[in-house]
């Protein structure tokens, strides 16, 4: 499982030429199943900017790079996304997340992707970033929502707490 802050511009490397075809910018999924559809690769230079690489051409996935079996199509502009496609950074990143009676739970602060089954596994939702540091993020598990279109209503799910090492950590210091 990675998240995609992990993610984020980790170097995309297509594995016949070990040549970067530039840094992992988005995550695109389909709307109806939170599969992974495809990655987006975007490197500045004069020719193309951006390279859709889909998800079956992704080969391996470690701390630093991305190595992909094919280079990918190039677009010179912004890559056309299909209406069964969502991107994550687009149209899932920073969300609202209510429960079916409408209360507001929070905002998508972040992602768990799982890339071996090919989908969208987990979201961590906060408030505020003082609330985060202060209370940490709460996760939850995508079986508990509908699909990752807009806004986010999930059932009375259980969301677990993240680690409040903050807290913890003040607590145990006795600071007064």
């Amino acid at each position: 499982m990675k998240y995609f802050s992990d993610l984020i511009n980790t170097k995309v490397i297509h594995i016949a030429d070990n040549k970067t075809l530039g840094r992992l910018t988005d995550i695109l999924l389909f709307k109806d199943t939170n599969k992974i559809c495809a990655i987006i690769a975007s490197k500045e230079n004069f020719v193309y900017k951006n390279r859709l690489i889909l998800k079956d051409d992704i080969l391996a996935i470690t701390k630093d790079s991305i190595y992909v079996k094919s280079p990918g199509i190039k677009y010179t502009k912004v890559i056309p996304i299909k209406d069964d496609v969502i991107s994550y950074v687009n149209g899932i990143e920073k969300k609202k997340v209510l429960t079916k009676k409408g209360e507001v739970l929070g905002l998508v602060r972040n992602s768990a992707f799982d890339f071996e089954a090919g989908e969208l596994v987990e979201f961590e939702i906060g408030t505020t970033f003082t609330d985060d540091l202060l209370n940490g993020r709460k996760r939850l598990v995508l079986k508990d929502t509908n699909h990752p279109g807009s806004p986010l209503i999930v059932d009375e799910a259980e969301i677990l707490d993240k680690e409040k090492g903050l807290i913890k950590m003040l607590k145990k210091s006795k600071i007064t």
